[in-house]
């Protein structure tokens, strides 16, 4: 998943099962994850050790880590099994939650929140029939959430509602199968 605006692109993985009512409607629910992390250092010092090897020695200055979990209800309308590469289009509702976590080394502050709020989902793509009900399958998809908590400000001494956007689009690769 790439998320609009500057941050990294972060690793997704998932699941979704569904009851394939007729050849090209499924209905069913899913859940993603999506993990981001990462770390800022400062180079202390390098040094050369036995054999020539350099060694670096660092210093952690941050660390920040983002778990996104959006639990999916789907419908999904897919081209006719018989063809060679099926074309797929779903869509779903879902809520979802996100745990963020930082810590800055220098000043000692931690940072840890909950969000949570409604989203959708949409994407597109085509699956390769291999035997059976089983295919590998591609797809492009577009993720779209406003998720919200509220704190309490000291400074104006009243609640106020926090927002990240967890809009953006990504590409999911997988094996898709039936019983």
């Amino acid at each position: 998943l790439d998320p609009d605006g500057p941050a990294d692109a972060g690793f997704v993985a998932g699941f979704r099962g569904g009851q394939q009512i007729d050849d090209v409607f499924q209905i069913g629910l899913g859940l993603d994850w999506r993990n981001k992390s990462g770390r800022s250092f400062e180079t202390a010092r390098e040094t050369i050790g036995p054999g020539g090897e350099t060694i670096i020695v660092r210093r952690d200055i941050s660390r920040y880590s983002s778990n996104l979990f959006p639990a999916l209800a789907y419908i999904q309308l897919s081209g006719p099994s018989h063809l060679t590469l099926v074309p797929y289009v779903g869509a779903a509702a879902s809520w979802q939650v996100l745990f963020l976590q930082a810590d800055d080394f220098t000043t000692g502050e931690t940072f840890d929140a909950t969000f949570d709020g409604f989203g959708w989902q949409l994407w597109g793509g085509a699956a390769l029939p291999l035997s059976g009900r089983s295919r590998l399958m591609a797809e492009l998809f577009m993720n779209q959430a406003d998720l919200n908590r509220d704190v309490f400000d000291p400074v104006i001494g009243q609640d106020i509602r926090e927002t990240v956007r967890a809009d953006g689009i990504g590409a999911r690769f997988g094996m898709s199968w039936g019983f």
